[in-house]
């Protein structure tokens, strides 16, 4: 599914950057 890059890239960001934050937290 595509998204408008307006819409869909703070969102990926956001969920990327806790989903990154929350495995390298976890993982260390």
């Amino acid at each position: 599914m595509k998204l408008p890059i307006s819409f869909a890239d703070p969102v990926i960001a956001t969920h990327a950057g806790k989903g990154a934050f929350a495995v390298m937290y976890y993982t260390e």
